[in-house]
């Protein structure tokens, strides 16, 4: 039996690490297959990385958390 594809983890401030990502998928440096938008996005990033809790390193932030903070960074500069 593999084992299951296991996440990047992501501590500390995740507001840099998810900013970047926007940045770079508004730029073009990153598409997504099918619908390109910020749901895919969330997905991908949820998919992909364990991204944790600021004020509990042992919990992970839920996939509406990211959602939310993936919309909330589009256009920021």
């Amino acid at each position: 039996m593999k084992n299951p594809l296991q996440r990047c983890i992501i501590t500390g401030s995740h507001k840099e690490f998810l900013e970047m990502i926007v940045l770079l998928w508004e730029q073009g440096g990153l598409t997504l297959p099918g619908k390109n938008n910020f749901n895919k996005l969330a997905d991908y990033i949820y998919k992909f990385y364990d991204v944790r809790d600021e004020n509990n390193p042992e919990r992970s932030i839920t996939l509406e958390s990211i959602r939310s903070e993936t919309y909330l960074y589009h256009g920021e500069e």
